[in-house]
């Protein structure tokens, strides 16, 4: 899936202004949910971080802030909750 790519250079939203040489330009991924993991899909390049975009495009599902790499799964909730392709993926109940 391609990203949005928008260049912030001297705008004020995280570009390198006009007084300050922009030599580290990065790559920024927003982070819609708000769970520290950003979207591959929405991306710019700026220098210093913008508000509300993260380093990483490790989020499997922006729009869910229980959906990351690393998260608990909960189980029963039909959805991938720590990023690792499996749906659910709960240790079966073992009754005495």
């Amino acid at each position: 899936m391609r990203g949005l790519l928008l260049v912030l250079s001297g705008l004020g939203l995280g570009g390198c202004g006009s007084d300050t040489a922009c030599k580290d330009i990065k790559v920024w991924y927003e982070d819609r949910d708000a769970d520290g993991y950003g979207a591959e899909a929405d991306l710019l390049q700026a220098c210093a971080q913008p508000v509300g975009y993260v380093d990483n495009a490790d989020d499997c599902n922006d729009r869910d802030g229980t959906v990351y790499p690393g998260a608990d799964e909960i189980c029963g909730d039909g959805l991938d909750n720590n990023c690792d392709g499996v749906v659910d993926d709960c240790p079966l109940f073992m009754a005495p």
